[in-house]
């Protein structure tokens, strides 16, 4: 979820949209093509293999991953965090924590 929100964040901007190699055939609904205009315009690097993380999403729907090593998967989801400019971020810009919310 965190990945596919980071996608579309991306993508929201008006700012960042006006850099973006976008196609008359893609749909800006559909994770897939979020990902293959964040790579064809050179935002991600594109060494994340997304096909293949969509699939492992679709397996652990149907079935028990129990003994998966996601390791790699972390840190390969990080880069694309990291390319994004979601993570590292400085949490000092965050707002100030507010405990009646709750």
């Amino acid at each position: 979820d965190a990945l596919i929100a980071a996608l579309e964040w991306y993508i929201e901007s008006p700012e960042r949209r006006r850099n973006l190699k976008i196609l008359d055939t893609d749909d800006l609904r559909n994770d897939k093509d979020i990902y293959s205009i964040l790579v064809r315009s050179k935002i991600l690097d594109g060494k994340f293999d997304y096909i293949a993380f969509d699939r492992l999403i679709e397996k652990a729907i149907i079935e028990d991953l129990q003994g998966y090593d996601y390791r790699g998967l972390v840190k390969e989801i990080e880069s694309v965090m990291v390319q994004l400019g979601v993570m590292p971020f400085d949490e000092a810009k965050l707002p100030v924590e507010d405990p009646s919310i709750i």
